[in-house]
């Protein structure tokens, strides 16, 4: 074999070979390609699996989140209204005396205390403190009016008239912190549902 024929047994090898890496290199980039668009699937496919578990996860909790505040907010009109039936100046012969008026109305407060402990992990710190200070200020007022005997026609009251003036006192402060704080309170905190809800 001479130099010529050994130059043209290289070109033809070389001219093969050069084929089939390129049918190869075609093969592999088809290849890539094909696999390429199944893992791009199979990711498509994981991503909205997560996206409707989270989307399920979230509704369960703004579910939850709305019983809450459903809950907490009925107990607070409860008390809003408790607070106001013994407070109010004029109490008719006909409804429950003072004293068993207050006695319900704690009640109520003990309940209210309850739901917003039970489910403060739904709110922010913010709002929690929110419902703790309604429930202090419900509280104070308890000690407020009960801080002497209750009916202004007690008997303790015909002996110590003074008595009746400090008791008259107390029940001011009562129906001012009652009128003006609680209410802007209570006020605030139904504004603060409202924004969670998304109704305003």
């Amino acid at each position: 074999m001479n130099w010529e024929d050994g130059f043209k047994f290289a070109t033809a090898v070389l001219t093969s070979l050069g084929g089939g890496v390129m049918i190869v290199f075609a093969f592999a980039s088809w290849l890539g390609k094909v696999w390429a668009k199944r893992i791009l699937a199979k990711e498509r496919h994981d991503l909205e699996k997560l996206r409707k578990e989270h989307e399920v996860k979230f509704s369960k909790l703004h579910l939850e989140r709305a019983e809450a505040i459903k809950e907490i907010a009925q107990k607070l009109r409860e008390l809003d209204d408790s607070l106001h039936s013994f407070l109010k100046d004029f109490q008719p012969a006909s409804e429950p005396t003072l004293e068993d008026k207050i006695k319900e109305s704690i009640k109520i407060h003990t309940a209210f205390l309850n739901l917003s402990k039970k489910h403060r992990i739904f709110f922010s710190k913010k709002t929690s403190d929110l419902m703790h200070k309604i429930a202090l200020r419900s509280r104070d007022t308890y000690v407020d009016v009960q801080t002497y005997p209750v009916s202004p026609v007690d008997s303790e009251y015909k002996f110590i008239s003074q008595l009746l003036k400090e008791r008259d006192e107390c029940w001011k402060r009562a129906r001012k912190s009652f009128y003006q704080d609680m209410q802007q309170l209570m006020e605030e905190l139904e504004e603060t549902f409202r924004q969670i809800l998304g109704i305003e």
